[in-house]
């Protein structure tokens, strides 16, 4: 890596491309993405970079335990193997699968660093993996037509790895599904004409150039989108039985959360998709329409915020103690709490926990069953269903940039006020802040770091 002397910032990082004998690319650093905030685990950064010939890419590095008998980049090439080699409906999938372009399975290894520290800590290996697709937060969604679709696209393509790939994702979030904009597809290359035969019309978005430049107002003509896959760090085989479990805390499954330590755990299809319906369930309870967070807000003071806890609850046996009381009062902790606008989703979302256990039963004890068929067909009717309703020319834009914000004014004594701070501080009144805007690291515990 280049340091920049005076910012301390990484300007350009260095590719080594061990597998090949092809030579080291550099790729000069156009923004960071994500930078891990605690001084334990994976340590892992992500940027936007740009290589020699002007094109952009998602460069990942982070420290992976040298036990770990997987790899990330092994499991991305083997998805795109598979993909060009499924004549059939490989092509499906295209858009919605992480991308390999080059990478290196050891940069570093934690041993050269600490040879001389009497007590070491399990070894890490320093892995980087640049992908050649940037996508969009799944939060940037333009619609609920395009919410939808996205999700569908996701269990789509989960069904894809597990039941051709035969793999298990093992982490699936909010920060690991992305929106990816297809700008320059071809006349029957677009996700939309993908989802049928080429025989069939469909009616898609025209394609745009990949370098279309927008105004401060954004865009808001339809775009042709699909919902991606990222991060395949805990990704194992179908089969794989282990005593540790993974995920980002507040959407781990309940059995992931609370594995018996005498027992193997595997984590099955039904587990992903119990995850895909937290995450689906946290951009509801966040979000008040396309581009619109939640705001705190006044709620009454014998009605109690209870998802607000799955964000900063750090116990894993009481935060799936928190997701089972939940789900199990709908009508308490879920459905007086949703915005308006997702209020005609809500249906939706009550035959998802439908299809993950069976009814009446203790989430606790019970076992996940859940199919990414059962899924599928109840995401297809809220798409059927937006489809008919939503106009696609009233679409949210797309690549707004925000006003600036006024700056504050400070008082007569330049002193700010007390009052103000008191009132800042007594909670008891509001709904929490919005768990989205706040990073998910400090909650994210993944069990295996």
């Amino acid at each position: 890596m280049t340091v920049d002397p005076i910012t301390k910032e990484v300007t350009k990082i260095t590719v080594s491309n061990q597998s090949t004998t092809t030579a080291p690319r550099i790729f000069d650093v156009v923004k960071l993405l994500h930078s891990s905030p605690i001084l334990y685990g994976r340590g892992t950064r992500v940027w936007i970079v740009k290589d020699e010939h002007g094109a952009y890419h998602v460069l990942k590095d982070s420290w992976i335990l040298a036990s770990n008998v997987s790899s990330e980049i092994q499991f991305i090439q083997k998805i795109q193997k598979i993909i060009q080699d499924n004549e059939s409906d490989g092509h499906f999938f295209k858009y919605s699968c992480p991308s390999y372009l080059t990478g290196d399975e050891c940069v570093c290894s934690t041993d050269t660093i600490r040879h001389n520290v009497p007590e070491k800590a399990p070894t890490r290996n320093q892995r980087r993996l640049v992908m050649p697709v940037i996508g969009d937060p799944v939060t940037s969604f333009r619609s609920k037509k395009e919410f939808v679709s996205t999700f569908l696209d996701i269990v789509n393509v989960l069904d894809f790895l597990n039941s051709k790939a035969r793999v298990i994702h093992g982490d699936i979030s909010i920060n690991n599904i992305l929106i990816r904009r297809i700008w320059d597809h071809g006349p029957n290359d677009s996700p939309s004409q993908l989802l049928v035969q080429p025989s069939v019309p469909v009616a898609s978005a025209t394609p745009q150039a990949a370098n279309t430049i927008v105004d401060e107002e954004g865009t808001t003509e339809p775009i042709e989108s699909s919902g991606m896959l990222i991060d395949c760090d805990f990704m194992r085989d179908v089969e794989q039985d282990t005593h540790q479990t993974s995920g980002t805390l507040p959407f781990m499954a309940i059995k992931a959360l609370r594995p018996t330590p005498e027992q193997m755990f595997r984590h099955h299809a039904g587990h992903d998709l119990e995850c895909l319906m937290y995450t689906m369930l946290t951009i509801c309870m966040y979000t008040t329409g396309p581009g619109e967070l939640r705001k705190p807000e006044k709620v009454d003071n014998n009605k109690d915020f209870n998802f607000n806890s799955w964000f900063h609850t750090a116990d894993r046996q009481a935060l799936a103690s928190l997701k089972w009381l939940t789900l199990s009062v709908p009508n308490l902790f879920i459905k007086p709490f949703i915005p308006k606008y997702w209020e005609d989703f809500v249906p939706f979302l009550m035959e998802l926990i439908d299809a993950t256990w069976e009814k009446d039963k203790n989430y606790l004890e019970n076992p996940n069953i859940a199919t990414h068929q059962a899924y599928r067909d109840i995401l297809k009717r809220a798409l059927a269903k937006y489809t008919e309703e939503e106009d696609d020319k009233l679409l949210a834009p797309y690549a707004a940039i925000p006003p600036k914000l006024p700056e504050k004014r400070p008082s007569e004594d330049n002193q700010p006020s007390q009052r103000s701070k008191r009132l800042r501080l007594n909670t008891s009144t509001t709904v929490p802040r919005n768990p989205i805007l706040q990073s998910l690291s400090s909650v994210n515990g993944l069990a295996d770091n």
